[in-house]
């Protein structure tokens, strides 16, 4: 992938990342302090605490469990299948563009590498040549994505980073850039960096699925977390995510602020959203 070597270049654009951060944060603080019982119920909903799996004291042992809960909880909804189709999509146009050289894919909050993991199984299929990075700021994360892939022969390179400023990426540097499950984790200025960052390495589309905070769903999230046994530290994490998710309308108040030029924000049932361009 591109690199970014030009000091100067990557300190104006660090300035425009805390500009993009600031408005997005000063028009969802706006949204968020709307007046009426919708508003004031929503202001209850909404959890911000941390989740164990960003605090650094939550011990390496009990972050790699809940992440095979998210892993758990993936494939119990059948997400992948849908992820893989979006982005199925997204790599075979990109694939024309290409003209024969790799079809570049890059996962931003990456976990344990298993969408990646997926994604080279289904282009080897079609015999489509992709170029696979995962990154994440969990270094637990990255370390067990980096055993599984040396341990199962995967083309899949993995690194520690913040997702919030890719600045060893140029403009356009991947061909399809993805996030998944990440954006919940991260306030609204930091929000809007990752989504302005993924639109600016993204030669062809950029794809991010998260959580959309919704309460009636609450109750069925509780009640599917302790039916299936998930452990404690999962079934918090779970909760707190949900109420940490964003609004498709806080999402779009976020693209704009971040200067994404065309985007589609679409709510799915029965809790979740993607952006795509």
């Amino acid at each position: 992938m591109t690199q970014v070597v030009n000091l100067s270049d990557a300190t104006i654009h660090a300035h425009v990342l805390d500009d993009v951060a600031a408005r997005a944060a000063a028009v969802v603080a706006d949204r968020r302090g709307a007046r009426g019982v919708l508003s004031w119920l929503d202001r209850k909903l909404r959890f911000a605490g941390d989740e164990l799996l960003d605090r650094q004291d939550t011990p390496a042992g009990v972050k790699s469990r809940i992440l095979a809960d998210v892993d758990r909880l993936t494939r119990l909804l059948q997400l992948e299948r849908y992820w893989l189709w979006r982005m199925g999509k997204m790599i075979e146009a990109a694939r024309l563009a290409r003209q024969g050289k790799p079809v570049r894919v890059l996962d931003v909050g990456s976990g344990t590498g298993k969408l990646l993991f997926a994604v080279e199984k289904w282009a080897r299929k079609r015999r489509i040549p992709v170029e696979l990075h995962g990154l994440d700021h969990t270094e637990v994360a990255v370390e067990q994505a980096r055993r599984t892939a040396a341990a199962e022969g995967h083309r899949v390179h993995f690194r520690h980073g913040d997702a919030r400023a890719l600045a060893h990426l140029g403009n356009g540097s991947v061909d399809v850039a993805v996030t998944t499950f990440m954006l919940h984790h991260l306030p609204p200025g930091d929000v809007a960096r990752v989504l302005s960052e993924l639109d600016r390495v993204a030669a062809f589309d950029f794809f991010a699925f998260d959580l959309r905070r919704n309460l009636p769903t609450l109750p069925a999230l509780w009640a599917v977390l302790h039916v299936g046994g998930f452990e404690a530290p999962s079934r918090h994490d779970s909760l707190a995510s949900l109420r940490r998710g964003y609004t498709p309308a806080e999402i779009e108040e976020i693209l704009r602020a971040a200067g994404v030029p065309r985007f589609t924000v679409q709510s799915l049932p029965p809790v979740f959203y993607d952006v795509s361009r």
